[in-house]
């Protein structure tokens, strides 16, 4: 929807809104340059995000270099919600999706900016996403990128294909901008609600713990697995719902 407005003196700059697809959490782990959060905010305002989470720093946002990158964007900078953990910074979404640029061995599909935001516009807006990014210096711990549903890569020319964090940043909400904003997709699917992934999850850990099932790397790690193969699926309200029936019947629960 194209939308000429007058802001700030800009005569009839054309525009995007958004229509469609869930709400979007930029969460930065352990960030250590003032300047990458502010460029952040900025990336962020302009496409028209707003929930920044910090997790782990000590970093003052103490209207330095900061301040200076998030020129126009101060209210998403003053606003940054700081946590110690990722499990806190991923509180309230349904899914997180995992961004890193190098490459994981692991039987998880990497997809690009592009196809992850193709994919989560089809959810309505009742549904948060969190995207994940990881220390300028050495990215995501593969703990962290586990406990993640999905994993992203921007594609480069070069051997060296590192992006600054900020640009990443910019990179992926400029694509989930896109991707929100056209109209002419299918219609929105129905979200489950953040308590019913989580309950299914619970279930399912409790049962296989109740039967002696002991995974040789842990049962965090086997639930985590088990996370990124559901995937989108159990996101679905009418696929989480059906997952709980099965279970239900699995374990012999009688339902009206």
């Amino acid at each position: 929807m194209i939308d000429n407005k007058n802001e700030r003196g800009d005569l009839h700059r054309p525009t995007l809104e958004i229509v469609r697809g869930p709400k979007v959490r930029i969460v930065l782990v352990s960030p250590t340059n003032p300047g990458n959060i502010g460029a952040t905010a900025r990336a962020m305002r302009v496409t028209g995000f707003t929930d920044l989470v910090l997790v782990n720093t000590t970093l003052p946002l103490d209207r330095g270099l900061d301040y200076a990158m998030a020129w126009g964007s101060l209210e998403i900078l003053e606003k940054a919600k700081k946590v110690e953990t990722l499990e806190a910074a991923l509180e309230n979404c349904q899914l997180a999706v995992a961004t890193s640029a190098r490459p994981r061995h692991s039987y998880r599909e990497v997809l690009t900016p592009e196809e992850i935001s193709t994919k989560l516009a089809q959810f309505d807006q009742n549904m948060r996403v969190a995207f994940v990014f990881g220390r300028e210096d050495t990215g995501l711990t593969n703990e962290e990128m586990e406990r993640c549903d999905y994993w992203s890569r921007i594609p480069s020319a070069n051997k060296f294909p590192s992006y600054n964090l900020a640009q990443a940043v910019q990179i992926y909400v400029y694509c989930l901008f896109r991707a929100f904003s056209q109209e002419n997709l299918r219609e929105t699917r129905k979200c489950a609600t953040v308590d019913e992934i989580n309950w299914f999850y619970k279930r399912v850990r409790e049962q296989l713990e109740k039967n002696g099932f002991v995974p040789r790397d842990g049962m965090e790690e086997f639930i985590n697995h088990y996370r990124g193969l559901m995937k989108e699926m159990i996101v679905d309200a009418h696929a989480c719902a059906f997952m709980h029936k099965m279970l239900d019947g699995l374990l012999g629960v009688r339902k009206k």
